[in-house]
């Protein structure tokens, strides 16, 4: 351990374990870093840090752990969500909307502007299937 006159305040210290454990982004990554190489204490906090992580590989190997405990785990904390196949209605569904936004879509770009007579053919098919002229007015 280190006395008191090198005792390194415990933000500063918790923010060295982030460091060497790399969960800092890498904005603070850079700032605790300079922090580390102008701070003796911090220096000091940091390698006392790697060395007992070290010493924790070489005394401990890593221990196989059961092979459903991670998916429990996920379960409990929520992290994982079962995946479910989308139902027939939300297909239908998707498939409306898609038709409805694409006719909408269309019919706004395509049709003709108020009083423009350009836009309208000059023939057009009756229901009983004879052609007719249309004669402008």
């Amino acid at each position: 351990m280190t006395n008191d006159s090198t005792r390194v305040p415990d933000d500063d210290s918790q923010l060295v374990h982030a460091y060497l454990d790399g969960e800092l982004d890498p904005a603070h990554a850079i700032v605790v870093g300079r922090k580390i190489a102008a701070s003796p204490a911090l220096a000091a906090e940091l390698e006392q840090t790697r060395a007992l992580r070290q010493a924790l590989r070489e005394h401990l190997p890593p221990r196989t752990l059961p092979p459903h405990l991670r998916s429990r785990i996920e379960a409990a904390v929520g992290m994982r969500r079962r995946w479910t196949r989308p139902s027939w209605q939300a297909l239908a569904a998707s498939i409306a909307i898609a038709f409805v936004l694409g006719g909408g879509s269309t019919w706004a770009v395509l049709r003709p502007a108020a009083g423009d007579r350009t836009a309208v053919p000059s023939w057009t098919v009756t229901c009983a299937g004879s052609w007719h002229r249309i004669r402008p007015t």
